[in-house]
């Protein structure tokens, strides 16, 4: 019952919004941990390797604590795009959501 679409509402624009919210709470998460792992403090792991298809075209390594700053801003660039996530009610984005 919790995610199911409200009567009435704009599916996308629900989603939308829902996205949005689910991003603030990850990002407020990741912040209570980001002084406890740092690019020196925390160990490799992991090799990760980030690229956006846009800005690094081709995957650099870098660390945990670097990849997720690039992920982060990166969907923080895709939130702010008014083609994707328009902030004024009554217009339609450029997909359609399709729940099934």
């Amino acid at each position: 019952m919790a995610v199911m679409l409200p009567e009435g509402e704009d599916l996308n624009e629900w989603v939308a919004v829902n996205t949005v919210d689910f991003f603030n709470q990850i990002n407020m998460l990741y912040g209570t941990i980001t002084d406890f792992c740092t690019e020196e403090s925390c160990p490799v792991i992991y090799e990760y390797h980030w690229a956006d298809g846009t800005n690094i075209k081709k995957p650099i390594k870098c660390s945990a604590p670097k990849y997720i700053d690039y992920l982060m801003t990166w969907v923080q660039d895709q939130l702010d795009d008014e083609t994707l996530f328009p902030s004024k009610i009554g217009i339609t984005v450029l997909y359609n959501w399709d729940p099934s």
